[in-house]
């Protein structure tokens, strides 16, 4: 596939499937991304994997209220 191919027959995903994704699975994604070019290799990753709606509305309390 070129690029302009790529460019394309690219879509964005406008609906999400239920459930959870296994930790093998995320794992692999984020060893992969880790592989990732980065500038003069500074590797300035920052990840944070959030298992459940518990942790992801903790979350979203504490980024809204850093705003307000």
């Amino acid at each position: 596939m070129n690029f302009q191919e790529l460019v394309r027959t690219r879509r964005s995903v406008r609906r999400f499937r239920k459930g959870t994704i296994p930790e093998t699975k995320v794992l692999s994604i984020l060893d992969s991304a880790r592989w990732a070019p980065s500038y003069r290799n500074s590797q300035p990753w920052n990840l944070l994997v959030v298992y459940g709606s518990d942790d992801l509305n903790f979350l979203s309390e504490i980024y809204l209220n850093a705003y307000l």
